[in-house]
């Protein structure tokens, strides 16, 4: 029961992956030529981050002999969900609009939301935990950068 503390649903190096994989959607988005392609390719790095992220939260609530879907797991999921809720309502609005030029700001802005409401939420941080924050937030700096380069497409 005293691990159970030490769980702080952040999945650790399935982050790292999840940073990686949007490195990967960035090259090929920022090739496409519409809008419409460029946001599919996004959308695929949505559902392949989720796939990265619940198997490793999994793992690591099972490494520390924690319930997932309680504690710090519930948590996260509470301050997670809802930007991403609304960015998914967003999204769907902005693309529907024809306003993709828009999409990459409102997602910085909901992940920033996300990682400022899972950090204050969070009983323990540890310097690991912190540590892939800033990784994280350097790589989503960097696919940042390229969304807005790649944001050339003609239309």
């Amino acid at each position: 029961m005293e691990r159970a503390g030490e769980f702080t649903a952040v999945p650790g190096w399935g982050g790292v992956a999840m940073g990686l994989t949007a490195l990967v959607a960035a090259f090929f988005a920022s090739r496409q030529l519409t809008p419409e392609r460029w946001l599919n390719i996004w959308l695929i790095e949505a559902f392949a981050a989720i796939a990265i992220a619940a198997p490793a939260a999994a793992t690591k609530a099972h490494r520390a002999n924690a319930k997932l879907l309680s504690g710090p797991g519930r948590k996260f999921l509470l301050s997670f969900a809802p930007p991403i809720v609304v960015g998914g309502l967003l999204t769907y609005a902005l693309a529907h609009t024809g306003l993709h030029a828009l999409l990459p700001g409102v997602w910085l802005l909901l992940y920033c939301i996300c990682a400022v409401a899972q950090s204050s939420s969070s009983d323990k941080c540890e310097f690991n935990d912190s540590h892939f924050h800033l990784t994280n937030y350097i790589i989503l700096m960097a696919v940042y950068g390229v969304i807005i380069c790649g944001q050339t497409y003609s239309n």
